[in-house]
């Protein structure tokens, strides 16, 4: 398979104390416990695309409650992704990623294991602000808050590959899973009817339809993984995904989905 954006040589080009309790008190902890649960348990959900409705194994997560932080994790299947570490940054290996330099501090960690084999590092960045020089001579700095390119690796090998930017309004970028090329798309739709302002969701797709899909929003999620691949690139997959589970886009106070 090839996808267009790929130079070939595994390059991506870019898209551009104690007292007493008041009953008060009891009915506002009554009230945050719930909370808890709901940010838990319920919560929109991911309206789930036609394509990933056949010939998929569908895996549920578990222990992922609102938005994972440091020290982290959740499972999925016969994966765990453990140790998550926000704020981590080191631009080594993403150098395959062109014109990316990772921002200081922007990016995150993980270890994904399971599965019966050696557990995977997974590491993600997010770029530093572009500088954009205008006519007048003034410098304007954009954000890329919207970006994020991660690596999953098996010691020295990168079995997986993601980069996923927002043009214009639109989520996407590629994957490679052990040199097999795909592409991520944005799943805006939630079962209720409405429009999540950014992705909801990503479909991975090969040029004979969907691979893999994955819900991102806070709290227990679903992943979806094509019955016919291999274990080896399952797996792949499955930490490729994970990243783009763990990444927290910015939602803007003027960004809609018609």
């Amino acid at each position: 398979m090839a996808w267009a954006g790929s130079k070939g040589d595994g390059t991506w080009v870019r898209g551009r104390g104690p007292s007493r309790v008041g009953a008060g008190a009891v009915a506002l902890a009554a009230v945050a416990l719930a909370a808890v649960a709901l940010a838990g348990c319920g919560g929109p959900k991911m309206k789930v695309p036609s394509d990933l409705e056949k010939d998929m194994d569908v895996l549920t997560t578990k222990g992922r409650r609102g938005t994972t932080r440091d020290g982290g994790g959740f499972e999925f299947g016969p994966y765990r992704v453990e140790e998550v570490q926000r704020g981590w940054s080191n631009p080594k290996g993403f150098d395959v990623f062109e014109d990316f330099t990772p921002l200081p501090g922007g990016g995150y960690k993980y270890t994904f294991a399971g599965g019966g084999e050696r557990s995977m590092t997974g590491k993600c960045a997010t770029p530093e602000p572009e500088k954009i020089q205008e006519l007048d001579g003034s410098v304007t700095v954009k954000e890329k808050s919207q970006t994020v390119a991660c690596l999953c690796e098996l010691g020295a090998k990168v079995e997986a590959q993601v980069f996923v930017e927002d043009l214009a309004g639109e989520f996407g970028g590629p994957v490679i899973v052990r040199d097999v090329e795909l592409r991520a798309t944005g799943i805006y739709g939630l079962a209720n009817g409405d429009k999540h302002p950014v992705p909801a969701g990503y479909q991975i797709d090969a040029d004979d339809g969907p691979v893999a899909g994955v819900e991102v929003l806070p709290g227990k999620a679903r992943i979806w993984i094509r019955e016919d691949l291999k274990k080896q690139d399952v797996r792949a997959l499955s930490c490729a995904v994970a990243g783009l589970m763990l990444f927290e886009p910015e939602i803007k106070a003027d960004k809609k989905k018609d």
